[in-house]
């Protein structure tokens, strides 16, 4: 099983996104879960990366001059992505832990 599926049975989603209806109604009352906020939270990562390689293909092909611009986005999309990264980290080895506790 892959660590994403591990994520989603966690949260408590299936493949398509979509949560349980209990689930629905608790994010009217109290917010967006957890789980929303991480969903929301990687689409954001995935569009920087995808600006990041929009605006590099277009320097690349020389329709963008700016490359002062280019550098910032690429970094930000760099630093987006090792903040992800680090939070799955922590979620997973918080997850591990929780797990090992003994009741």
């Amino acid at each position: 099983m892959t660590e994403t599926a591990n994520l989603n049975q966690i949260a408590g989603i299936n493949p398509e996104g979509n949560f349980p209806s209990a689930a629905r109604a608790e994010e009217k009352e109290n917010g967006p879960s957890f789980a929303e906020m991480l969903q929301n939270a990687f689409r954001e990562v995935n569009e920087k990366q995808h600006q990041a390689d929009e605006m590099t293909e277009k320097f690349v092909a020389g329709e963008e001059d700016n490359l002062h611009q280019l550098m910032i986005q690429t970094q930000e999309a760099r630093l987006s992505m090792q903040f992800a990264t680090q939070v799955t980290n922590k979620v997973v080895d918080s997850y591990q832990e929780m797990a090992r506790m003994q009741i």
